[in-house]
């Protein structure tokens, strides 16, 4: 693998009003501080009276993730709340609510929510990766924020603090998805990401939840100390499909959670 790791982030579109602009910028930095892209939109030129602008509802349907900062001002603003029903009207979206009203820690466990949703770390071998960076492609079409390591362990094979901490931070915030093959059983970087994040998993609120093992290829091979060790997790084979078909199904899985 590579030196150095790459969090590719995924975008969020808020919806808001704009007399909450101070606090909306806070939830715009929390967002921004745990790697994702917050949209916002300020119009001048529309007004109360306006039907949604067509360039937003084009925006909206192009969009998977979204926050709604509640406020006495978005519910009072016909604009906010006519946005608001346009989004919950479209299928497959993940919305979640921020009250502009709570404590700032409370409003950082709402944020938390939403990035827990869209948060994931990949763990492959780095004789898969052709076909792990497809489907990672398309997950990111799909708005997820990648964590994906790049060059895991040093030569003892011990985890890197950088990757510790990736683990860490999708078992709290998202997922782990372990693309297995013949090649990842065999990989000593894989068995280290897995078994370090099954040891966290072990203690942590969410259990095993977070961590996803993933099937590329060849399921019946799918034995041994390595493969035992996650059976009792929720497992998902896309060995049959293409990448395209593959994100998708990962994606309904996740959203199942």
């Amino acid at each position: 693998m590579r030196t150095g790791d790459k969090e590719r982030g995924g975008w969020i579109f808020v919806s808001h009003s704009t007399k909450d602009i101070d606090a909306v910028y806070r939830v715009r930095d929390v967002l921004e501080t745990r790697g994702h892209h917050p949209l916002l939109f300020f119009l001048r030129c529309l007004t109360e009276e306006d039907e949604i602008d067509n360039l937003i509802t084009r925006e909206i349907e192009a969009r998977n993730f979204f926050l709604y900062c509640d406020s006495p001002n978005a519910r009072g603003s016909a604009w906010v709340q006519r946005e608001l029903e346009f989004i919950r009207s479209l299928p497959d979206r993940v919305v979640h609510e921020v009250d502009l009203e709570e404590d700032p820690v409370t409003q950082v466990a709402s944020i938390r929510e939403l990035s827990r949703a869209q948060t994931l770390f990949l763990s492959y071998a780095n004789t898969d990766h052709e076909v792990v960076e497809a489907i990672a492609a398309r997950l990111i079409e799909a708005e997820y924020r990648i964590w994906e390591p790049q060059g895991s362990f040093s030569a003892g094979g011990v985890a890197s603090e950088l990757v510790r901490g990736g683990v860490a931070e999708a078992l709290d915030d998202g997922f782990v998805l372990v693309f297995l093959s013949p090649h990842s059983v065999q990989s000593e970087w894989v068995r280290h990401e897995t078994e370090y994040a099954l040891s966290l998993a072990r203690h942590h609120p969410r259990g095993g939840t977070a961590l996803r093992p993933i099937v590329l290829s060849h399921p019946a091979q799918m034995r041994g100390e390595f493969a035992d060790a996650l059976r009792g997790l929720e497992w998902l084979d896309v060995s049959d499909l293409g990448a395209t078909d593959a994100a998708r199904r990962i994606v309904v899985s996740l959203r199942r959670r």
